[in-house]
């Protein structure tokens, strides 16, 4: 279980290290700089400044202790009463899981506080997990499950973590003898998870409201010179502090240096901490969020995985074994020769392993809740009833493989092994692979800039066959699997067209969320080019394709929950969208936009932005877009300058051959130079890496998206289509397509 960790001293002499929620979402190099310092020094940094956080703590803390549901209580050495409610976080959609409260008007009020505030704490933990990661120079993958399924990235972990959820109620009484000395409630000890979210303590009067007198308690921490001190918290922060397991993950596969050439290594240091309760009588409300790691993942050097280990640990609790068998597996170092701490580290591991409890179900290498069901939504928690299985499948009611796939827990006897996607109709084919070559994909795309009067180009560059892990491990090549072409107008608005050498799958360009998962994809916003409406999209269907349809809309990239389509295929209600069309020829296909704002989000038009881009030729289910079709780049409106940023992730040796990616190189002609010195290479590959848990990834197209609407865009389509291109016109977002022969 979690321990209730902060508080206020009166004669704290500690402050921990902080920063700012918006300048560490943006990237801020100042802001990592901080971060990196002090979780290598101390090991805790406080998130400041979170959107509606601290009110929301206020209400929560308040609202629980009003509720009173708890779970659990123990008494302490000194005294001390810790009175719990337990809930957790699990993999994939629909993970929040509910604290289990009382049938009052007390509870229903802190039912209603409680799901923005876990949202809100959600989000920070994962941008905190993504940052992190991104200091470590680590080799990859960072943990495998026994079947070798690949954890890449520490973000990864975080992301199909099981996050434990608790809130604490501590009192003792005002006439038991105070103790002075540092840890006399909880002694000094590190946490056995990978990190720990808290909230500084609320503290309650006996009316229930929140004291103005300061905390009297006192959290003390050991610094790495070992002196002992007592720490100072913003009450309005949301502290993070790094545990053991952190150590357990990242300390074997840490590469000497740090992340850039020059830098100096980056080290993550748990933080030993006490806490001593004061002899007030009033109620302390905590609550904490501990990230473990993938339940199904191998402990290093050792044969079982963190949800064997978790669970020999509970099974020690419950028979009150001495044995040290599963504690030297959890325990840090020096500190685990004292008995009294392996307890301590038992109980942080107290709480089973979700998908043992009947609750959800192993599916896709995650705990899945049976809860939230499948494709459809129907709950999987009654299978036997139904005299059906519970099974993990993709929408098409196929057993999972293991590979890239929209998977869920269902009810269902069925024994089909996955399939490929069946051959779609009209098929998606391209005489590319015979007649379509590099150059005649640049001719055409510098004919289609020079007549529609586009200023400049930039490529769109990945890095075709590239192969993350293993003996064969490369970083690919760089290739151009399209071009964007655009200008600006008096009126600030962009005119733009993505042009891909590839078949009509689907295509999508858009803004990238700064501090967003996957390198700013979960949250983007996004216009996408669909050969059918998205409004009778079925995951086991697909787009319902007819050879003179289409659609372009704006969408809003899934932020939180699954990234398959089906999660955000409705399009964005208010488009702004002035003018859209698509276009079908052998050897490309475009998309033509006009527009101010992207699904609600003004472009930079005297400055920089972050676009990001992807594309399917594979199938109509708009579905995975494959490591060598999608891409990050950075224009400037102001000047239509471009550049393409990023890196390939790959493991350690692959890691090392990143020059040979091209240097980006910005356009100082926008005009009309074409390719050669208006495009610009040197995209990353890295925006889609969906490693392994991106939510339920494999219907990932570029992740959630939302509509709007079009109007015709005629001369050009026309133009084209004399040229034996199918022209596309949008109407209504409805595409009509005119095939004629090349």
């Amino acid at each position: 279980m979690l321990f209730a960790l902060a508080s206020l001293s009166p004669t704290a002499s500690f402050s921990i290290p902080s920063v700012a929620h918006a300048t560490l979402k943006s990237g801020d190099d100042q802001a990592l700089a901080s971060m990196s310092a002090a979780l290598s020094d101390v090991g805790m940094i406080a998130l400041t400044g979170i959107p509606g956080y601290a009110a929301l703590r206020n209400e929560v803390l308040a609202d629980s202790a009003k509720c009173a549901s708890w779970e659990q209580e123990h008494t302490f050495d000194d005294q001390t009463t810790r009175r719990t409610m337990a809930s957790r976080t699990i993999p994939g959609p629909g993970g929040a899981q509910p604290f289990k409260t009382s049938a009052t008007a007390e509870c229903a009020d802190f039912t209603t506080a409680v799901e923005p505030f876990r949202a809100t704490v959600d989000e920070a933990v994962r941008l905190f997990g993504a940052r992190l990661g991104g200091l470590l120079h680590v080799r990859a993958p960072l943990l495998t499950t026994r079947e070798g399924f690949p954890f890449p990235s520490f973000f990864d972990v975080v992301d199909n973590g099981e996050h434990l959820e608790h809130i604490h109620a501590y009192s003792r009484p005002r006439d038991h003898p105070p103790k002075e000395e540092a840890g006399a409630t909880l002694e000094m000890h590190t946490d056995q998870g990978l990190f720990i979210a808290f909230t500084p303590a609320l503290l309650l009067s006996d009316n229930g409201r929140a004291a103005d007198a300061p905390d009297a308690s006192s959290f003390h921490i050991k610094l790495r010179s070992g002196e002992v001190v007592p720490v100072a918290f913003d009450r309005d922060s949301l502290v993070f502090m790094l545990g053991h397991g952190v150590e357990q993950v990242v300390k074997p596969q840490l590469l000497p240096g740090g992340v850039s050439p020059g830098a100096p290594a980056f080290i993550p240091r748990p933080t030993p901490h006490a806490l001593s309760v004061a002899a007030s009588g009033a109620a302390r409300m905590w609550y904490g969020r501990m990230v473990l790691p993938p339940s199904d993942a191998t402990v290093s050097g050792k044969a079982l995985t963190f949800g064997e280990m978790r669970d020999a640990m509970n099974s020690e609790v419950a028979s009150g074994s001495q044995s040290t068998a599963a504690i030297a597996i959890g325990c840090s170092g020096s500190e685990a020769v004292d008995t009294r701490l392996h307890a301590l580290n038992r109980r942080v591991l107290s709480e089973p392993a979700s998908c043992n409890d009947g609750a959800g179900l192993q599916c896709w290498h995650r705990c899945m809740s049976l809860e939230d069901g499948d494709a459809l939504g129907t709950p999987a928690d009654s299978c036997a009833a139904q005299n059906l299985q519970l099974q993990c499948v993709n929408s098409r009611d196929q057993l999972s493989s293991g590979g890239h796939g929209d998977y869920f827990p269902s009810c269902t006897n069925t024994t089909t092994d996955e399939t490929p996607y069946p051959e779609p109709y009209p098929p998606i084919a391209m005489a590319r692979r015979t007649q379509c070559t590099d150059a005649s994909f640049m001719a055409e795309a510098e004919a289609m800039r020079v007549e529609g009067g586009y200023a400049a180009a930039a490529n769109l560059t990945s890095m075709c066959g590239a192969v993350r892990f293993g003996p064969y491990a490369t970083p690919g090549t760089p290739c151009v699997r399209g071009q964007l072409l655009y200008r600006m107008t008096a009126d600030g608005v962009m005119h733009g067209k993505m042009v891909a050498h590839a078949g009509f799958g689907w295509l999508a360009f858009g803004l990238a969320n700064p501090g967003g998962n996957h390198n700013g994809m979960n949250g983007a916003r996004i216009v996408m080019a669909l050969p059918g409406s998205p409004h009778t999209y079925s995951p086991a269907i697909g787009l319902d394709v007819l050879p003179t349809s289409g659609t372009v809309d704006e969408y809003i990239i899934n932020e939180v929950g699954g990234s398959a389509f089906r999660f955000w295929q409705a399009p964005y209600a208010q488009p702004s969208l002035v003018d859209a069309s698509l276009e079908v020829a052998d050897c490309t296909t475009s998309m033509s936009f006009a527009t101010a704002t992207i699904a609600g989000w003004p472009l930079n038009v005297t400055g920089e932005n972050h676009f990001l881009w992807g594309l399917n030729e594979a199938d109509y289910f708009v579905g995975y877009h494959s490591r060598d079709n999608r891409g990050l780049i950075t224009i400037d409106l102001g000047d239509a300058s471009a550049t393409g940023s990023g890196q390939v992730e790959t493991d350690e040796d692959a890691a090392a051959s990143e020059d040979l990616l091209p240097e980006p190189t910005p356009s100082s002609d926008s005009s009309s130079k074409g390719l050669s010195d208006g495009a610009v290479a040197g995209i990353a590959v890295a925006l889609f890496v969906c490693g392994i848990g991106i939510g339920i990834i494999a219907t990932y197209t570029i992740s959630k998206l939302r509509v709007a609407s079009s109007t015709p865009k005629g001369a050009e389509a026309g133009t084209r289509a004399a040229n034996g291109i199918q022209a596309v016109s949008v109407t209504a977002n409805q595409v009509d397509v005119k095939v004629e022969a090349c």
